[in-house]
């Protein structure tokens, strides 16, 4: 008796997202490249720069006073 199967012509179900990117909220999906932070953030690659300048209050160059003009 020879079994009838169409399920090589289905879609493959669609799998959801594994976490969420911390900067933008996006989804982060298998083989996303991403950046995880030391404080288990995981960002998409491309936010990682918008993620990271959140923590920056001062940018610039430092004087022997340690203040950053």
């Amino acid at each position: 008796m020879r079994i009838h199967t169409f399920s090589r012509f289905e879609e493959p179900a669609e799998i959801g997202p594994i976490e969420y990117c911390a900067n933008c909220g996006g989804d982060i999906y298998e083989n996303d490249s991403v950046t995880r932070s030391t404080e288990g953030d995981t960002v998409h690659d491309d936010c990682w720069r918008d993620y990271a300048e959140r923590y920056i209050s001062e940018s610039g160059v430092i004087n022997s006073k340690g203040e950053i003009e």
